[in-house]
């Protein structure tokens, strides 16, 4: 149970990535909670990525970006780079260039600024409070299983080093399945005799016991399966983003480094 309620809390917690006039209509609706910068941290699935493929399905950002939290918890990543490269048009080429800070929007002060012109509760800019340590408990339950087979006796399906791949599997599935179907915790394979540290396939016993390059293998193809899973997944109504509204219906009040103020339509 502790396992897959911290799974359910971590893919709960996993940004989904959305458009920019979806987070600006769900800005001014009130839904936003909370703001960070999508470079101060990871969050959900993010924090436990002990494979390449790791747990970041669709949800690359390439320019300026945002994570933000709505009123239940559910995180996303928005893009805000239409906003962050609006230029002030207060400032001529004699006064600033485009690197300047005066005239680069904040974008955080644009977020409370849209929000008051809203008339809705302006979110907390800079951190996600609570709702960005959704990932922990489980990265919590992932160290634990490594310490617990660091220490315990041999699992009889995998070696230790095959089993620490296991691990890996997002979501806590690989921890869930030793839990589930190894020793020491399913009492028929604890019944079993300890294999030999290396010794790999068909056992005495009938198990046949994979090593750390076969379980890596599985582990890799397993993860990509997973990650077009939660692609797909990430697409129906109800669990995915929101969906951005129609062009022009959103209007942000958007604010300068220097302090001139202006609003962008999209």
């Amino acid at each position: 149970m502790v396992v897959a309620g911290s799974a359910v809390l971590a893919v709960w917690g996993t940004p989904a990535p959305t458009s920019e006039a979806a987070f600006g209509a769900a800005l001014r609706s009130g839904q936003v909670r909370a703001v960070s910068p999508a470079a101060d941290g990871r969050y959900g699935l993010e924090v436990l990525t002990p494979l390449p493929v790791g747990a970041r399905f669709g949800g690359g950002t390439g320019g300026a970006s945002v994570v933000w939290a709505s009123r239940w918890g559910r995180l996303y990543r928005t893009e805000v780079s239409t906003l962050a490269g609006l230029p002030d048009p207060s400032q001529s080429a004699a006064t600033g260039q485009p690197g300047d800070v005066a005239s680069r929007v904040d974008v955080y002060r644009s977020v409370v600024a849209t929000a008051a012109a809203a008339d809705v509760p302006a979110p907390r800019v800079g951190s996600l409070g609570p709702y960005g340590w959704l990932g922990w408990p489980l990265l919590l339950a992932w160290l634990t299983g490594v310490l617990l087979l660091v220490a315990g006796p041999q699992p009889r399906r995998v070696t230790k080093w095959g089993l620490f791949w296991v691990l890996g599997l997002p979501a806590g599935i690989g921890l869930a399945w030793w839990v589930l179907r190894d020793a020491p915790w399913d009492p028929r394979m604890s019944a079993l005799p300890a294999p030999a540290p290396r010794v790999r396939g068909v056992q005495p016993s009938g198990a046949v016991r994979a090593g750390g390059g076969t379980s890596f293998m599985r582990v890799l193809v397993a993860t990509v399966v997973l990650g077009a899973l939660w692609t797909l997944l990430g697409r129906v109504p109800v669990l995915g983003p929101p969906a951005a509204p129609p062009p022009g219906s959103v209007t942000w009040s958007v604010v300068w480094g220097g302090g001139s103020h202006g609003s962008l339509h999209e």
